[in-house]
Parts: structure tokens; sequence; C-alpha cells
């Protein structure tokens, strides 16, 4: 079943540019309705420390150049103002602030192209297989993974545990043809599916009891139950994928700087308050939460060579009948 399952993950990954598009694009509509949004690092005045790198580990003085895909909502999106907003954006200033560098986003630069001149320095939200003999991807940030979310006591954490008996029996709400639904069906349970359209529409149906719970993107379902004052994380279907930063393999004075950052912000609850404001109760390690009854396997990063082959190469151009759709403002779910 494991290897059903490896298939699964690389058609999570394949999906995963275009299974925020239309939470993006709301984003930029700039959707009217009461925000979800916390004043982001970026609007706080710039704590005054002097540069903790300088050139040549940086392409210019006092300037950190992050290269970051803007579609990739929640962590990374365009907002109604036309700025740049996200979990991983806030991490990125977080980072800055700690390097004593003003921060700077281009979302042209892949990451195989970090340290390229006129590029960028580092590429955040970067995966296990961008890294190769140029590239080295350290520091991770962020884990998300196929999801269980349940409605519980407004304020609780998480519902009484849950585990893969819980699940039979149950109705599961989940968006169809999309990753969570293929990885709730390899899991052989009597749970019934009801498709919707969206994981609005789930996180809807379980605040009405329609569904027990909703199977999705761990991020996508934790951001937009922020809605909801009683819908929380119920534990992971599978092994998280991590989210880390690329930079350049011969680098090794940036590379250090910005691990030694990224400890620094994680030592000091940074990176806490930052994942709390972005995904609520959900917890950071994912991995670590794994519904009862199914095995662990270890995150991905930082493994890079663990010989697993779960990715299939993504077909830019192929529209991909899995892709996660979320829709309406991703500020305020409710009219």
């Amino acid at each position: 079943m494991r290897g059903d399952l490896g298939m699964i993950k690389g058609h999570a990954r394949r999906t995963a540019h275009h299974a925020m598009c239309v939470l993006a694009a709301a984003a930029t509509l700039g959707l009217t309705g009461c925000t979800l949004l916390t004043p982001s690092r970026s609007e706080l005045p710039p704590r005054q420390l002097h540069a903790q790198v300088s050139e040549p580990a940086i392409g210019a003085s006092g300037v950190l150049r992050v290269a970051i895909d803007a579609s990739d909502a929640p962590q990374s999106m365009i907002d109604g103002q036309g700025k740049m907003v996200g979990y991983a954006v806030d991490v990125a200033h977080a980072l800055g602030d700690r390097l004593g560098l003003r921060v700077e986003f281009v979302t042209d630069v892949r990451p195989d192209k970090v340290g390229s001149p006129r590029t960028a320095d580092i590429y955040i939200g970067a995966h296990e297989d961008d890294e190769d003999d140029a590239v080295t991807v350290v520091a991770p940030y962020l884990e998300s993974a196929p999801a269980l979310f349940a409605k519980t006591m407004a304020g609780k954490a998480s519902p009484l545990s849950s585990s893969v008996d819980d699940l039979e029996g149950a109705t599961v709400g989940v968006q169809s043809s999309s990753a969570a639904q293929d990885m709730l069906s390899s899991l052989g349970t009597s749970a019934e599916q009801k498709t919707y359209a969206n994981v609005n529409e789930c996180l809807s149906a379980l605040d009405k009891g329609e569904v027990d719970f909703v199977a999705c993107d761990a991020t996508a379902g934790a951001y937009l139950s922020r809605a909801y004052g009683d819908i929380v994380f119920a534990g992971a279907l599978d092994e998280s994928d991590s989210y880390g930063i690329a930079v350049k393999a011969r680098n090794e004075e940036l590379r250090e700087a910005i691990v030694d950052a990224l400890d620094e912000i994680e030592a000091d609850g940074t990176l806490d308050a930052i994942h709390t404001a972005w995904y609520g109760t959900m917890p950071v390690g994912i991995g670590e939460s794994l519904v009862a009854g199914l095995s662990a396997r270890p995150s991905k990063l930082p493994a890079p060579d663990s010989g697993a082959d779960d990715d299939a190469p993504v077909d830019d151009e192929g529209e991909d009948a899995g892709a996660l759709s979320i829709s309406g403002n991703l500020n305020a779910l409710s009219e």
C-alpha cells in the first residue's frame, strides 16, 4: 500500500502549484469582508542591526533577495493592495531581521537559479527534490500533508484522540478528485466520502454538521478554518512534506547564516508566533501528529539520500483534475 501512497504523494506535489491559484486570485481581487489577517512583519519597523552577511555572500549590500512563488497561498500570495503576504513572507522578513538585512522578493527565479548574477540569494519554499549539485536545501520551516479536520469545542487545540478507528462509519467531506480524497480512499476504511467543489464548502459542511471530518491539505485547511472558532486540525493522514530554503551549494557563509537565523527564531518563539497567526492551532510539527493507527515515515527534509522518487515530472502546460480548489475571499470565508 505504501507504493500507492507514494504515487498519491507525488500527485499531491504535482498539484501544489495549481492548488492555491484560486486562493491567490482571490487575494489579488481584494474581495470584501472582515479580515483574518494580522499585520505582517513587513509592516513593523525593522530593528536596527548591523548586517550579519555581506558581499559576495549576498548579491547587494544590506539586502537579502528572496525568490518566492507568489501563487503558493497561503504560504505566499499577493493581497488586494498588491502586497506580498503569507506565512513564508513573514518567515523571510524574520530571517532578514535577524541577519540585519532588508528583504526584497522576486517571483521569477526558480530554486535552481539562486546565487546566479542578478537573480536571488535564496529561494524560500523549496523541497528536497529541488536540491542538486549546485543548490542545497536547508532550514525546514514548515510541514504540510493531507490531514483531517474536525469540529470541537472553541479554543481546544485538537479533538479527542483521532484515529483510523474514528473514521469507521464516519462521513468525511473531501474535494472531489483531490489528492486528499485519494489518500483517504487508500486507507481502506468504511468512511463515507461526501464530495464538494472546494475546501471552503467542505469546512462549511463540517461547521453545519453535515460531515464528521474534512480531509484536505493541512496548510489550506488550517488557514481557512480560522474563520471558525471550533474547527481544528485532527491529525495528518501521511508523512509530512517540508518546505525549506534553497541556497547556492558553494555559498557556505550564507547557508550557515540562514540556518543560524532560523534556529534563533525557533528558539525564541518567533516562528511559532508566525505559524499560529497563519495556521491557528495546527502544530508546527505535524509529522509527529499522524492519525493514530497510521505508520509514520520520516519527513523528507533534510534527507537527501532517502532514495524514494515519489514525484513525477510536472507538466506546467497541462491541467490536473486533482488540483485543490479554494474559492472565496481568502481573508473572510463568510459572506
